[in-house]
């Protein structure tokens, strides 16, 4: 099969795949693959409090790569031939650190806007919006 098929193939799925993703949003895989977005604001809730939430979430991010990366660890050294695959190599080396310097950036970013927020200010509650309705007509 021709290379350009190939792509052409595969972006059909990822375009087929996040359509029925988007479609069935409280599917188990749709909850799976948008669990990252991390919490939203609550009502009325302060922007302290949500910062601090979204850290938490980050933190949770980070301990959840660091398992991945000990599991692999433990994978490499009981079977040493893995450890030279491309595949491996990939996730180990480059896919889990950029997650985990990312939650690790996340979470700080976070903790210090809360911080911030909390001790200078200014700390806002996250008011409900009204549904926004169409533009008004307006006559030319």
């Amino acid at each position: 099969m021709p290379r350009e098929v190939q792509i052409a193939l595969f972006w059909l799925v990822v375009y087929a795949g996040l359509w029925y993703l988007r479609k069935n949003p409280e599917s188990i895989a749709a909850r799976i693959a948008f669990s990252w977005h991390g919490p939203y604001p609550q009502h009325f809730e302060k922007k302290s409090s949500y910062y601090w939430r979204k850290a938490l979430f980050a933190v949770g991010w980070l301990v959840q790569l660091l398992l991945a990366a000990s599991i692999l660890a433990i994978v490499a050294w009981l079977a040493p031939g893995v450890k030279e695959s491309e595949t491996f190599l990939l996730v180990a080396t480059f896919a889990l650190t950029t997650g985990a310097g990312m939650a690790s950036l996340g979470a700080l970013l976070a903790c210090l806007t809360s911080f911030k927020a909390r001790t200078f200010g200014p700390d806002p509650e996250f008011q409900p919006q009204e549904p926004s309705h169409a533009a008004p007509h307006r006559d030319a």
